[in-house]
């Protein structure tokens, strides 16, 4: 899964290391309380060699579960539930959940099943509403948040060429390869648009055309989805593109000597 993750180079992982690179087969699940529990680890051990960690990423809730502390509820999976579950689709799966916790109907992605799938599943096992159980407490180090804004248009203009160019580095034959080395069509779903949308062409569900278009409208609405999630941290510092770097060391920079 290196071209649709976005994952680093080995030519630019020689500039500085990275960390949770390659930690799981694809074939099998990852969990935001796993990476919570692996990001945890990585960051004493960097803190331990006198050293600056960066947490760098766009999924909101894997960003909260370690700079806030979430406290995400270890229930453990039930097979049975999941296999029923699996059947529906995602708008029926957040009816479902919509009746069982609102609040968090209303922030989680609609259409990633696992995540729609694990928030009924919790809320029916413990009894509880999932949003209620997902308490967070301080870390123990300091933080200083960061986030790039561009202006809707630039941002559009961005995701649409790193489409175009995945595709020409090809995330096709990358999607081709998981299914046949044995990730469901359901898993692959789960990974993210450009597998999702990718998927439903490579298995004959639409034309690469109308699957490349729909994939490019549908990182649009995600990445509007996500500033909404980020807007609600105060503590972000937004900066835009031009002189990124300046700004961003000399707030780093101050950050450090207080």
């Amino acid at each position: 899964m290196d071209i649709g993750t976005g994952k680093v180079t080995k030519k630019e992982q020689k500039i500085v290391p990275h960390h949770l690179l390659d930690v799981r087969r694809p074939t099998k699940d990852f969990s935001a309380a796993e990476f919570q529990d692996l990001a945890t680890m990585s960051i004493k051990d960097i803190h331990a060699r006198g050293k600056l960690p960066f947490l760098v990423g766009g999924t909101g809730l894997y960003i909260d579960a370690v700079t806030k502390g979430l406290q995400i509820p270890r229930v453990p999976a039930d097979k049975k539930l999941r296999a029923e579950l699996e059947s529906k689709s995602c708008e029926e799966l957040l009816e479902i959940l919509k009746k069982l916790d609102l609040k968090f109907s209303k922030i989680v992605e609609k259409c990633n099943k696992r995540r729609l799938i694990r928030a009924i599943e919790v809320c029916k096992k413990t009894g509880k509403k999932f949003s209620e159980l997902r308490k967070t407490k301080k870390p123990p180090y300091d933080i200083l948040y960061v986030g790039i804004k561009f202006s809707r248009a630039e941002l559009n203009k961005r995701i649409d060429g790193r489409v175009d160019k995945r595709i020409k580095q090809g995330m096709i034959e990358e999607v081709r390869r998981l299914l046949k080395e044995g990730v469901s069509e359901s898993k692959l779903h789960d990974f993210g648009l450009e597998y999702r949308k990718l998927g439903e062409y490579v298995t004959g569900k639409t034309t690469k055309e109308e699957a490349i278009e729909r994939l490019k409208i549908e990182i649009h609405q995600y990445a509007k989805r996500q500033m909404t999630w980020f807007k609600r941290n105060k503590k972000i510092r937004w900066l835009g593109p031009k002189n990124l770097g300046r700004e961003a060391e000399k707030i780093i920079l101050d950050f450090l000597e207080n």
